[in-house]
């Protein structure tokens, strides 16, 4: 259990165990589906006169965003911030993938992954009534809300039908901010936003207008820039007041460890970070890049422990 204030910062490789892909392969996915299937992506539905204006379209911008180099197709879409059109479609084509991968079996099928661990920590009480006591917040870059779902499903199953509602009040006291926006609420999960689409975690019904609603609460870097986040002001009020911080799973991308500073405040607490399959070199400039972000409090593990090894050695203490 955690007894004092912790803080995960969880990247793509922290969800890419339960089937979500990280930044480039989601890149390529996204090219390779529009090209087999142009207006499997488009955000509205074609008359009849449209359809071959719309597949051109489709394919130049698979064109476009395999053209253009970028890893994540968030850093394309901020490079292309005024192109509103290109934007939509972009975020569109997110929503629809990521929203596929949500798929209960599988993610409650990954026995031994790092969730798992988490749990099993945060539970070592064996009480329920106690388990919202975890000191424990999280901060993803992720959409996808696989950890909660996971968290809701083990929790309801380790206490039974008759305490449903007993354990999503307790998981309520663990905060899980997504600075990005996530792909809609959880059933049980509180309200962000009264536009925030409702569904449970299972892949997306076909509806498009639901897609479109999940994509409309997706971010990119400089729509977050644009106005104060309340889920950035929510994260770093956690980073303050945090003991230990661990960072899972991260690419470290400076514009993404810029915003984890505080305004006016500076992060004191000891900060140990994933770097697996990092080149030595990339590990080592990696501590100077984190350094203004987080002081002199810097960690990186080992380049060859990934995040299992990584969370037996830490303990979260």
């Amino acid at each position: 259990m955690f007894t004092e204030e912790t803080v995960l910062v969880l990247g793509a490789g922290a969800s890419q165990p339960y089937g979500f892909p990280l930044g480039n392969t989601l890149l390529r996915e996204i090219v390779d589906r529009i090209r087999s299937d142009p207006l499997e992506f488009l955000p509205w539905k074609p008359t009849v006169v449209s359809k071959v204006e719309a597949t051109r379209a489709m394919e130049r911008f698979a064109d476009k965003l395999l053209a253009s180099g970028q890893g994540p197709i968030d850093a394309f879409l901020e490079r292309n911030r005024d192109d509103q059109e290109l934007r939509k479609l972009g975020k569109f084509a997110v929503a629809k993938i990521l929203m596929e991968k949500e798929d209960h079996g599988f993610l409650i099928a990954k026995e031994g992954e790092w969730y798992q661990h988490l749990w099993q920590f945060m539970d070592d009480a064996k009480n329920l009534d106690v388990f919202g006591e975890n000191k424990l917040s999280v901060i993803t870059y992720n959409y996808d809300r696989s950890l909660e779902h996971y968290l809701h499903t083990t929790l309801t199953n380790s206490y039974g039908e008759p305490r449903k509602q007993a354990c999503e009040e307790q998981l309520c006291h663990i905060p899980v901010i997504h600075l990005h926006g996530r792909l809609g609420r959880l059933p049980w999960q509180d309200e962000e936003t009264a536009e925030e689409p409702v569904w449970d975690y299972e892949p997306y019904d076909e509806e498009k207008r639901t897609i479109t609603a999940a994509s409309k609460a997706i971010q990119i870097l400089d729509e977050v820039d644009a106005v104060p986040s309340k889920h950035f002001q929510r994260a770093h009020k956690c980073l303050l007041k945090a003991k230990h911080i661990y960072i899972l799973g991260f690419g470290y991308d400076p514009d993404n460890v810029k915003r984890l500073k505080p305004p006016g405040g500076q992060i004191r607490a000891p900060v140990l970070g994933t770097c697996y399959r990092f080149s030595d070199r990339l590990a080592s400039d990696l501590v100077v890049r984190m350094e203004e972000t987080f002081a002199s409090n810097f960690n990186k593990a080992s380049t060859g422990e990934d995040t299992i090894a990584f969370l037996e050695t830490v303990r979260f203490v």
